[in-house]
């Protein structure tokens, strides 16, 4: 058998067509492959940033709503210390006054004992 050299160039020639033609399908998968894992990359990160902003919205709703208890808190402290400072200032103002009645009792009561003891020192 002998191979002529056309028939041989033709079936190299085939043979090199089927070769380029089955690694440009090969490309083309790959290629196609690649793009759907990165349009399936992308939706999930798409889902995920969804996902994120929806609990970020929530724990910003939750940080707001804490900001105002903390804030009603303050007010509420601050009264109340206010309330007590005025309180605890009238009662020291009222002890001070009962103090200084006592006072006054104790030496008005020291005169008296020295007066007491005065005549009876004198009348005997």
């Amino acid at each position: 058998m002998q191979i002529d050299i056309q028939t041989a160039l033709e079936g190299s020639a085939a043979a090199i067509t089927a070769i380029g033609g089955a690694y440009s399908l090969i490309k083309r998968i790959m290629a196609s492959s690649r793009k759907r894992k990165e349009k399936y990359r992308q939706a999930i990160l798409d889902k995920a940033n969804e996902e994120m902003a929806k609990i970020k919205a929530e724990l910003e709703d939750k940080i707001n709503a804490l900001e105002k208890e903390l804030l009603d808190q303050k007010a509420s402290i601050t009264k109340d210390l206010g309330y007590l400072k005025d309180t605890y200032s009238s009662e020291i103002k009222g002890l001070a006054q009962q103090i200084q009645d006592l006072k006054k009792d104790i030496a008005l009561q020291h005169q008296a004992l020295v007066g007491l003891l005065t005549k009876l020192v004198n009348g005997k």
